[in-house]
């Protein structure tokens, strides 16, 4: 049995030492590590419906009452680019944005292109018909936007309450030499 005052003792554990390092390592890249986890709700979140003040009807001048308005439908869009990617910056009609019907109807759809020049978001509107469930863009958005590829853009709608916000990004078809 070696004793510790020999050569080469302490060697061997270092090597030891290192071999349960390189073996817990191994473990760690294979198993699913959450560092910094996140909060995650499984189901929907539902809000209290908004009140909102009218005016009393045969009142008096001024006198309102609150009038709880029932919650509108969740809206759910889809947003699909037309093209696999592009070497220009586009004007057409490139970007699909599908809904399926809900009350009250989506009225508008609102596309940010950027910053502004003051650094604020650059948004364009669209105005949508009632009977629409479907609009392109940025075809009919203020100011003629254009969709310069390889940019990511966002693109939410609005009946009244706004929608989750979507991304979408064109690729560009430029190739770059290394």
């Amino acid at each position: 049995m070696p004793k510790l005052n020999q050569r080469g003792v302490t060697h061997i554990f270092l090597i030891v030492f290192l071999l349960a390092g390189l073996a817990v390592a191994v473990y760690l890249v294979q198993q699913k590590t959450n560092i910094f986890p996140r909060a995650s709700v499984s189901g929907p979140i539902s809000s209290p419906a908004p009140s909102v003040p009218v005016p009393v009807s045969g009142g008096e001048p001024g006198q309102t009452e609150t009038v709880v308005r029932p919650p509108s439908d969740v809206i759910s869009f889809n947003v699909s680019p037309n093209a696999s990617c592009s070497f220009n910056n586009l004007t057409a009609s490139v970007v699909s944005v599908a809904w399926l019907p809900v009350m009250p109807p989506i009225n508008k759809a609102e596309l940010d292109v950027g910053t502004g020049l003051n650094g604020e978001p650059d948004i364009r509107i669209k105005e949508i018909k009632p009977d629409e469930t479907i609009t392109y863009a940025p075809v009919g958005f203020s100011g003629t936007p254009e969709i310069v590829p390889g940019q990511k853009y966002y693109i939410r709608l609005y009946n009244g309450q706004y929608s989750e916000i979507q991304s979408f990004t064109i690729p560009s078809c430029m190739y770059y030499p290394r």
